[in-house]
């Protein structure tokens, strides 16, 4: 309630962090209440709170492990586990490892509504609702494993923008020797530096341009092996109106189906009983 919190270390919070306060730290955060709308947590570490987190404009971004009691309409992203009390209601989580909330009596233990995402697995008693909220859950790689993918693809975008700029700046179409010497020839003395310079960079973009498509190429496969691992586990209930995604192939509910397990087979979201 005094103002924003950044440091270095880990942050231990007593009671809850009220509407429209930051928390920044370069280590774990514990808060012994609840935390608002409108209140954006990073945390390199894990992010603790006992209570609930609440409000569309809630950002918890954790790069170790997330837990609560329960999540109402936030945001949640955590590279490791999040690991919830009670249950998630329209939330937005994303894991780099697993989702897990805890059954109980009546609606604790369930996921109704939102979009959840892990790269392991997800486990609640509950998925949907009687109501048929509309849900879905899904495997995909964790949020670093997409943001990494992301900036390989920007990275493939701009290097073909550098390579195609010099290319025009000097006069070419490829990097051909004979092309380069011919070209340089015509060059005024006063623009040889910047045909060079020119030169430097378009090579070495070239250069780049040759392996980024086996990068990316490579990065994918890995996030598909992640995607053929994953699981989405009730313990008693799958409602209809739920869509359980396997990355591009998914598979939407249209009746109520007892527990078990959703798996990709054969490139088909299929149903499985429980282990």
């Amino acid at each position: 309630s005094v103002g924003h919190i950044s440091t270095k270390g880990d942050v231990k919070i007593g009671g809850s962090v009220q509407f429209g306060f930051n928390v920044t730290c370069g280590g774990s955060v514990e808060i012994g209440g609840g935390v608002e709308n409108g209140v954006t947590i990073r945390a390199e570490g894990d992010v603790q709170v006992n209570k609930s987190i609440v409000g569309e404009k809630t950002r918890i971004i954790s790069g170790g492990d997330v837990s609560a009691r329960l999540v109402h309409n936030a945001r949640v992203v955590a590279q490791g586990d999040v690991s919830i009390s009670h249950s998630l209601v329209n939330a937005r989580i994303s894991s780099g490892s697993t989702v897990t909330v805890t059954p109980g009596n009546g609606r604790v233990g369930s996921i109704v509504g939102g979009e959840i995402y892990a790269s392991r697995f997800i486990q609640a008693k509950a998925l949907g609702s009687p109501g048929m909220e509309p849900t879905r859950v899904g495997c995909r790689p964790s949020p670093q494993d997409l943001a990494d993918l992301v900036k390989l693809r920007q990275e493939l975008a701009n290097t073909k923008k550098i390579v195609a700029k010099c290319m025009k700046w000097m006069g070419i179409n490829k990097f051909d020797k004979r092309q380069i010497d011919r070209a340089f020839q015509i060059v005024p003395s006063d623009k040889r530096e910047a045909f060079a310079k020119a030169l430097q960079e378009g090579v070495r973009a070239a250069a780049r341009l040759n392996t980024l498509p086996e990068d990316i190429s490579k990065t994918t496969s890995e996030h598909q092996e992640i995607i053929n691992k994953g699981q989405v586990r009730a313990t008693e209930v799958f409602f209809a109106e739920v869509v359980v995604e396997f990355g591009i192939r998914e598979n939407r509910l249209l009746d109520k189906n007892v527990g078990g397990r959703y798996v990709l087979v054969d490139d088909e979201v299929r149903w499985r009983p429980p282990i």
